[in-house]
């Protein structure tokens, strides 16, 4: 440590240490997490947060990652990136640079030049593989196929959205009021009204949500509970609700972050019709453009014409908006500050670390004002306020000192050095805690994983890569064992797998001495290779095959399974992309002995039990998804009609919510 001054007492404001004791705020300031410019409507969530999990009404996110719908008045679009064929494998989505920048992958699907029409789409849903549409101009809602190839269904409304697929229905909204629609019979059934205008709605985890227009210009989050709707916290939506990876919206303007191979994802701006556009500005919720919070009662640093040393504000200063900072001292806390005794602060510069220019004085006054442009604030996260005043000059001769002019001159110089240092100790008292995986920052991750000659892949999040860096002692002593390739390969993709050593599983050359020895069996077990060119018991006729040394029979078994690993893994949706099993593929080749001959094999979604299969690794036992007749299922193929409840006699009754002649086929 370096020889600085001597330590000084401080208080500490922030929400550990219970802001509200020290600190009044008038109806302007909120203190909660910050300090901030209070919001004009306390209800209203911020539109920009609210994006990323509930779009607006003309955007729709699809199943696969890449896929979204914007609904184009007299069309909808489909962003279906243009790969070429030599990037398939390699690229899950959108290349890093589109073929056609001003196309942007966006194509047609329905409206112009398409099979099904529409006149002025208004909002979009999808889920399940169906595409819903609400076309104003039509007065229709529009049920399509999953690619939009053919028109499902078309119910009369004259709603004007929003519009969301939930637990099975199709629910649109029309001013406050909200109905769902039965996919089979499509009958009606009104859920409820809402506070107000509904501008938003998204199903998430079998809840609905909407977003409710307030009576001052905000958005209100509210959630279905039980039949009625209920405010809910945006925080709990967030959680719950399927990421929409729209990173800002506007009232036509929509910002989606892309993924790349290998990379972060690239942010493309579009209007409602897929042209590219400039980012949108951000929208807030609405904010007090101006509050002052002040002390309670004066701060009491208990010595007697105390000299007040630093004071330190760790905020957040977004443009158009200004924080002024007013500090006075006095040995009476209740006597009167006269205007012209206080010292005050405003360069955004400054503002956050000063030194305090008061006389001596036992008791602080403090008081903040924010500013903000009505949408943005200031906010400030702790208030740090040091005394006395102890600098370095302290351990100069006292010949430095004797004039008080010249003394408080050298205090206020000195410190300056003072604080620079006292940064550089810090840093060196931290220095351990960035070599932590658990503490050190998102970015230095990389910087560690330098000194242990661990390459991190860009894919992995940062939960992975700190679990990586924490295991690596343990892996590192292990390296090479199965334990240690199984650790890596649960840490980076989260699936457990099963590896098999295949030198020891093998029995080679060994007649089986009983029934009941699984050992080698005469007529069902080859000595290797081709049948024409070594002898094979029980098929080659004696004296006509030939016998042929490969070296010392004991080794036989080493030569062609030995040093050999299978790894089997589960299906699982960190392997569905040919990207992800070939990191997977480097993982294994870097965790192996280079004498070691590795297999992967990643299980299928369908896959037929005892051919080629292993239960648990790419078998999944479960239900069958319910069939439909004509969408799921076709009869004579992988159905089966199975006696019910008769009428009339008849085993199949035709006309309750059937269609003969469509895609059934009655034999």
């Amino acid at each position: 440590m370096t020889c600085g001054p001597e330590p000084v007492t401080f208080r500490l404001l922030d929400r550990d240490a219970q802001w509200t004791l020290d600190l009044a705020a008038e109806p302007a300031i909120a203190i909660d997490e910050v300090i901030a410019l209070a919001a004009l409507d306390p209800d209203a969530v911020d539109p920009d947060a609210l994006a990323g999990a509930m779009p607006p009404p003309w955007v729709a996110r699809g199943g696969a990652p890449c896929t979204w719908f914007l609904a184009c008045g007299p069309t909808v679009l489909c962003h279906a990136p243009r790969i070429p064929a030599a990037e398939t494998a390699r690229a899950p989505c959108a290349p890093a640079a589109p073929p056609e920048p001003s196309c942007l992958g966006w194509v047609v699907i329905a409206g112009a030049r398409c099979q099904v029409a529409l006149r002025d789409a208004v909002a979009v849903a999808a889920a399940g593989g169906r595409i819903a549409i609400l076309d104003a101009g039509q007065r229709a809602l529009i049920v399509l196929s999953p690619g939009g190839e053919r028109q499902i269904a078309a119910v009369p409304t004259a709603a004007r959205g929003p519009i969301a697929f939930w637990n099975g229905q199709l629910v649109v909204a029309d001013r406050d009021r909200i109905v769902a629609y039965d996919p089979v019979t499509w009958t009606p059934r009104a859920l409820g009204t809402a506070a107000g205008p509904i501008a938003r709605m998204v199903s998430a985890d079998g809840v609905l949500w909407i977003a409710v227009e307030t009576a001052r210009g905000g958005l209100a989050l509210f959630r279905r509970n039980a039949g009625a709707f209920e405010p809910g916290a945006l925080a709990d939506l967030i959680a719950r609700a399927a990421p929409t990876a729209i990173v800002a919206a506007g009232p036509d303007v929509v910002c989606l972050a892309i993924p790349s191979t290998g990379g972060a994802p690239r942010t493309v701006c579009v209007d409602r019709c897929g042209r590219p556009v400039p980012p949108p500005a951000m929208i807030g919720v609405a904010r007090q453009r101006a509050g002052t919070i002040a002390t309670a009662s004066a701060l009491d640093s208990g010595v007697p014409r105390c000299i007040w040393h630093r004071v330190r504000i760790d905020l957040d200063l977004p443009p158009r908006t200004g924080v002024t900072v007013s500090l006075a001292t006095a040995e009476d806390p209740i006597a009167p500050i006269a205007a012209a005794d206080w010292q005050h602060i405003d360069d955004p510069g400054a503002v956050r670390d000063f030194l305090v220019d008061q006389p001596p004085g036992r008791y602080l006054h403090l008081r903040i004002d924010l500013r903000g442009d009505g949408a943005a604030t200031p906010q400030i996260h702790r208030i740090r306020i040091d005394f006395p005043r102890s600098t370095s000059a302290t351990r100069l001769p006292g010949v430095y000192r004797e004039d008080p002019v010249a003394a408080d001159f050298l205090d206020r110089f000195v410190a300056t050095f003072d604080a620079s240092i006292a940064d550089l100790d810090r840093v060196i008292e931290r220095f351990p805690a960035l070599l932590d995986p658990a503490s050190a920052p998102a970015e230095a991750l990389a910087w560690i994983a330098s000194f242990l000659d661990i390459a991190l892949d860009p894919a992995w999040s940062e939960a992975t890569r700190r679990d990586v860096l924490r295991a690596a002692p343990e892996l590192y002593r292990r390296r090479g064992t199965p334990w240690a390739l199984a650790r890596a390969i649960q840490l980076t993709t989260g699936v457990a797998p099963a590896i098999q050593e295949l030198g020891g599983a093998t029995t080679f050359a060994r007649v089986a001495a009983s029934r009941h020895d699984p050992g080698f069996r005469l007529g069902e077990s080859r000595l290797f290779g081709a049948a024409r060119a070594r002898f094979r018991l029980a098929a080659s006729a004696l004296g006509a095959a030939p016998l042929r040394s490969h070296g010392d029979p004991d080794r036989d078994h080493v030569a062609a399974t030995g040093w050999r690993v299978l790894v089997q893994l589960p299906a699982s949706d960190a392997l569905d992309t040919a990207d992800a099993v070939a990191r997977l593929r480097r993982l294994i080749d870097a965790q192996t002995p280079a004498h070691v001959v590795t297999d992967l094999r990643v299980g299928r979604r369908l896959t037929a039990l005892g051919v080629a299969s292993a239960v648990g690794i790419d078998t999944r036992l479960g239900a069958l998804p319910p069939s439909y007749l004509g969408i799921t299922t076709r009869l004579r193929r992988a159905s089966v009609l199975a006696p019910g409840r008769a009428r009339g006699g008849a085993r199949l009754a035709v006309g309750t919510a059937s269609a003969v002649s469509i895609q059934t086929v009655l034999l």
